[in-house]
């Protein structure tokens, strides 16, 4: 197999699907009680996912202060730090297209970065283990 070959074939299998836009937001760095976030980027694709039982054991094991509720999927970016949110925007349909989401986005701390081994050049993905800050309404 050619290496251009081989190249393509790995490309394809390690295609981000994303299933959400999402903007990152960067807690303001004032003297307050109570900062806001501002917005550092907006339409950014990622692929969200509940985090699974061992997902959540090892989130666990690593002291975090929050529980590992989510993991996501994306390529990488200087937006993209640990200690910043994720809210989605924008949700990924059956059929492709994106729907806005309007009542109770989903937000999401960052608490943890890491590159996915294997994924092949030009699309890098990094995951990202994640804490629902949202309040969850089981819908």
């Amino acid at each position: 197999m050619r290496q251009a070959t081989l190249s393509s074939e790995l490309q394809d299998l390690f295609a981000l699907d994303a299933n959400r836009r999402v903007s990152i937001e960067v807690i303001a760095d004032t003297n307050v009680d109570n900062p806001g976030w501002t917005r550092v980027a907006v339409g950014v694709e990622v692929q969200l996912l509940a985090a699974g039982v061992r997902d959540r054991q090892n989130g666990m094991s690593m002291e975090y202060q929050h529980p590992v509720t989510h993991v996501a999927f994306c390529e990488p970016g200087d937006d993209i730090q640990i200690g910043r949110r994720i809210v989605e925007t924008h949700m990924r349909r059956e059929r492709g297209d994106w729907v806005v989401l309007r009542t109770a986005p989903g937000t999401y701390l960052i608490m943890s970065i890491e590159h996915v081994p294997g994924a092949p050049e030009p699309r890098k993905q990094v995951r990202m283990d994640l804490w629902q800050m949202s309040v969850t309404t089981g819908e």
